[in-house]
């Protein structure tokens, strides 16, 4: 009836007879060391848990396995009878330790480094064996000392181990041992200089940090959370990216208990079709720039100025060649002024915190609404509705007038071509990202100079402009009919407008373009002598304007899944990735002309539709069309800081950028590598 607890007694009185565990303390200049083990005795067959103890004074640190950017992780060489088998030694999680512009990894205080130990059978009971190591730390503060002893513990021989001193400090330290993620939860992707680790198994944590095991490898002082969903770090590249990231994880819990888990993925590689922003130089990136702003002119963004800038060339191709250096001189100055105030407004809001990208400005309702009242008013104007070029026409002899008409097209043609990037442009817009400010300018200077070239090069030309009309019915009648892109344009707005800021928004701009419309027939009517019910009308305007930007929604919820596309989240981008599916994504906006012409002619396509089924690949569509800080991080980290950008993320992780003008073929050919 009592023969379990007589044996346990029988058992502890043993151990007791056989001696206590003993072991010696070594005292470095700052710090004791010790051989310790949670067990006062050891168990023959069983397994023995040992721990380098360091104590440190105050101020004092020592090192996890990867030290940081200086210092070097404690070792222990243990000497164990013979029979005995010892693991590796364990480091739990460490923390970050700060040193001027450095970031070390280590511990403060009191630290422990557990190390497994298998014990032989057949040792025989009331014996005491001592086991021996050697171990060696460097105790830093605002110098380091190297440290080494030679440490000992004695433990007897039992049939049970019993508890020691230090069974507390052990159960404190399994619990900041990383444990395991199951497989396929955390995906890795190096994107020019940075590597970012998602890991979606641990979207419930509220906070936490990531130290990579690798020495030499990464600038530990730039490692960042990014904040949004899921657990998800930055980790900028010291020399180049490995095959492989491992590391520990640490995941503050609600309750602020925090846990640490190995991280061990393969890194992808950004695949792009043209050749990765990386890997650009500042020359390099101006003639993508130089070729790209060419490029521009054949975009559909543009299509609605063409007529203005071919009526101009034809009003002109009669001048002189001083007028015509004039028109050219007028019109290329109106493209680099806008693309450099474009840079300047970029540099400007990065610098204050905000993360934006190429065709920021049309995320702006208020922006949306100033250019369809624009466009309108141009429209008017060619329809013939009213004439503003009569009194610029009898002013010939001013220069100002000379030059306002070719000046005011360029900015025109900027502004409606800020939606488009066009091929290799993106790649040259890429490489603005954290670029210098003269870089970032010398790039928007060659897009510049690329839109401008061709029509200064037809003004400078006129033989060129031979098949133009002359002056004269003709040029009237293609006059007006230049007008209906412009009115299509105005409604292309209007739909953007609805989808930036709901439709009572569209309703507000149509009251305001009947405004402009009524105001300009009213001086039509009555000339100079109304001049200030016109003004009072524009001021009206202006206010409706305001008051619509300012209580505008701006956070409209989020597009629903329509069968086929889902919605872009990054913790679900990586938790499909983790699983390895192939992902299609779209990055898109509705103010993006040529995403709009690539969606209809090709993503909507039954062929890619079958290529989408047939490679298990899910599709993605990112919206841009309203400011959003998490898909301006994922363009950034593709090199990408506009749209259309479209991203392949295959089975093995690899991710391939296809070209901004897709079609079926090619993107069909994608998928099928995705899926291998």
């Amino acid at each position: 009836m009592h023969s379990k607890p007589i044996a346990l007694l029988v058992a502890l009185l043993a151990v007791a007879a056989a001696g206590s565990a003993h072991a010696s303390v070594v005292r470095s200049t700052h710090a004791e060391a010790e051989l310790v083990s949670p067990q006062a005795a050891l168990v023959p067959g069983a397994s023995l848990a040992l721990g380098l103890r360091i104590k440190l004074d105050p101020g004092w640190h020592v090192y996890w396995k990867n030290p940081g950017d200086s210092g070097e992780a404690p070792r222990l060489a243990l000497r164990l009878p013979d029979g005995f088998r010892a693991g590796e030694l364990e480091f739990p999680y460490p923390k970050r330790l700060p040193v001027a512009h450095l970031v070390n990894f280590g511990y403060e205080g009191e630290a422990l480094f557990p190390v497994k130990v298998e014990v032989p059978a057949g040792l025989g009971a009331g014996r005491t064996l001592a086991l021996k190591a050697r171990a060696e730390w460097l105790e830093c503060s605002d110098i380091c000392l190297p440290a080494e002893a030679e440490l000992e513990l004695a433990l007897p021989v039992a049939a049970t181990a019993g508890a020691s001193r230090w069974t507390a400090l052990f159960g404190e330290t399994r619990a900041k041992l990383p444990g395991a993620l199951s497989e396929g939860n955390a995906v890795a992707t190096a994107s020019g200089r940075t590597v970012e680790l998602g890991i979606p198994a641990l979207a419930r944590c509220s906070d936490g940090d990531f130290f990579p095991e690798r020495e030499g490898t990464f600038t530990h002082a730039r490692i960042r959370r990014i904040a949004g969903d899921g657990l998800r770090f930055t980790l900028p590249l010291e020399s180049d990216a490995p095959d492989t990231l491992a590391g520990i994880a640490t995941c503050v819990e609600a309750g602020g208990t925090t846990r640490a888990y190995a991280v061990s993925v393969r890194v992808a590689r950004l695949a792009p079709a043209a050749p990765h922003v990386a890997g650009l130089t500042l020359g390099v990136a101006f003639a993508f720039a130089l070729l790209g702003g060419l490029a521009l002119n054949l975009m559909p963004c543009v299509f609605p100025v063409l007529g203005i800038k071919a009526l101009a060339l034809a009003h002109s191709g009669g001048a002189g060649r001083g007028e015509r250096l004039r028109h050219a001189g007028g019109f290329a100055a109106g493209v680099v002024l806008s693309f450099v105030l474009l840079a300047a407004a970029m540099l400007a809001l990065r610098s204050a915190g905000e993360q934006i990208g190429w065709g920021f400005q049309l995320q702006s309702p208020a922006f949306v609404s100033a250019l369809a009242a624009l466009f309108f008013v141009l429209a008017l104007n060619l329809s013939g509705y009213f004439e503003w070029g009569g009194a610029i026409q009898s002013a010939a002899a001013s220069a100002a007038a000379r030059h306002g008409g070719p000046f005011f097209d360029g900015a025109l043609a900027v502004l409606v071509a800020s939606p488009c990037t066009a091929p290799l442009m993106g790649a040259a817009l890429g490489y603005t990202l954290g670029a210098p400010a003269p870089a970032v300018m010398a790039v928007f200077v060659a897009l510049a100079l690329g839109m401008a070239a061709p029509y200064a090069l037809l003004a400078l030309n006129p033989a060129w402009t031979r098949w133009l009309p002359k002056s004269g019915s003709w040029l009237e009648t293609l006059k007006q009919l230049f007008a209906f892109p412009l009115y299509a344009t105005v409604l292309w707005l209007g739909w953007v407008l609805g989808e930036l800021a709901g439709h009572a928004a569209t309703i507000r701009l149509g009251a305001l373009l009947l405004a402009i419309a009524f105001a300009i027939w009213l001086w039509r009517r009555t000339g100079a002598r109304m001049l200030a019910a016109v003004t009072a009308l524009a001021a009206i305007a202006a206010t409706a304007l305001w008051l619509h930007a300012a209580f505008a929604p701006q956070d409209a919820p989020a597009p629903a899944a329509d069968g086929l596309w889902r919605p872009y989240s990054r913790a679900g981008l990586d938790e499909l990735r983790a699983r390895g599916t192939p992902v299609f994504v779209d990055f898109t906006a509705a103010w993006c002309i040529t995403c709009q012409v690539n969606k209809q002619a090709v993503l909507a396509t039954e062929p890619i539709r079958r290529a989408l089924r047939e490679s298990g690949a899910v599709a993605v569509r990112a919206d841009w069309t309203r400011r959003d800080p998490e898909i301006t991080r994922a363009l950034a980290e593709l090199g990408r800081n506009g749209v259309p950008v479209y991203a392949v993320y295959g089975r093995g992780g690899d991710v391939t950028i296809l070209p901004e003008i897709l079609t079926v073929q090619r993107v069909v050919d994608a998928l099928k590598g995705a899926a291998r």
